[in-house]
């Protein structure tokens, strides 16, 4: 299934940029979405940067169908890997979101870009279930969950920003 979603910002792609893979916005994050532990980890290569988040959460929000096919937690890995910015600060990005002990696992590409004095982060890919049967059930299930938390991702950099703009 595919997966769009955006969000405009009115701070240019350099401090989006540094927000977005900021420990206290991924922290954020994982507070939000009733993370049980959380652990990020980054590797800088040159300009290049990689970051690792893993999120332990509890799978009592999920549909029942789906309960009974994972266990009582399941491991969010998400990996984003940031090319280096362009003259105008833009960066693209690779990214694999794969939940252990789920059959399920998004994966596709971050564009951040200037627009009108701000910047643009658009999330673009493909969610796929292993699972024959269910593939579609599971999809739709998961679909909702990683739009809600690219939302709530949206809403910290939201605030992040305005507090930077602030200070």
């Amino acid at each position: 299934m595919y997966v769009e979603t955006a969000r405009t910002f009115s701070s240019p792609p350099a401090e989006v940029h540094a927000a977005l893979v900021a420990p206290a916005t991924q922290a954020s994050k994982a507070a939000a979405v009733g993370a049980l532990d959380y652990r990020m980890t980054t590797r800088a290569d040159g300009d290049r940067l990689e970051v690792v988040t893993r999120r332990r959460i509890a799978t009592t929000r999920m549909p029942e169908f789906v309960k009974t096919l994972v266990n009582p937690s399941i491991t969010v890995v998400e990996t984003e890997r940031w090319d280096a910015p362009g003259s105008d600060g833009s960066r693209t990005a690779e990214f694999l979101i794969d939940i252990d002990g789920a059959p399920i696992e998004l994966r596709g590409s971050a564009y951040l870009t200037v627009v009108d004095g701000g910047s643009r982060l658009e999330w673009t890919g493909d969610l796929e279930a292993t699972v024959p049967f269910f593939r579609s059930r599971i999809t739709e299930a998961a679909l909702s969950s990683v739009l809600e938390t690219i939302e709530i991702e949206y809403e910290i950099l939201e605030r992040t920003l305005s507090r930077t703009r602030a200070d």
